[in-house]
């Protein structure tokens, strides 16, 4: 089976699983944790590959590490720099970790979400905070 088969998956506790992550079955608590360090491991490279070590830029929100890695590669083939990232909806506590940016750095003072909800909170927090929100399907 290729992942490009959008395979649908049922099971306890999926609620904090990443869209589009790789799929491992632990036989054993050890094997849990193995499992789940190479997960991190993951995130930490897209992270190393990904976010500016300047502390500015934008903030990037995607339905899944799929989409959130194509993303991430057109930013910096177009030298955007971006300053953290995440996959899911966009909620006020994703603008707080953001708002910062339009103090420090008034023209990176936006997220860009890709095929994610954007909560109704987080639209009016962005907008008492100066930031905008760029959304696209």
């Amino acid at each position: 089976m290729k992942a490009a088969l959008g395979v649908k998956i049922y099971a306890p506790g999926l609620d904090k699983a990443i869209a589009g992550a790789r799929v491992y079955v632990a036989e054993n608590e050890e094997e849990e944790s193995y499992f789940k360090d190479l997960c991190m491991d993951d995130l930490q490279t897209l992270k190393r590959f990904a976010v500016g070590q300047k502390g500015k830029g934008v903030y990037v929100q995607a339905s899944t590490l799929g989409a959130l890695e194509a993303l991430l590669t057109f930013l910096q083939t177009s030298k955007i720099p971006v300053h953290d990232f995440g996959v899911g909806p966009v909620f006020a506590k994703t603008i707080r970790a953001h708002a910062a940016m339009a103090e420090k750095a008034p023209e990176y003072a936006c997220v860009l979400a890709f095929d994610v909800n954007i909560e109704k909170d987080a639209k009016e927090f962005a907008a008492k905070e100066g930031l905008k929100i760029f959304a696209g399907k």
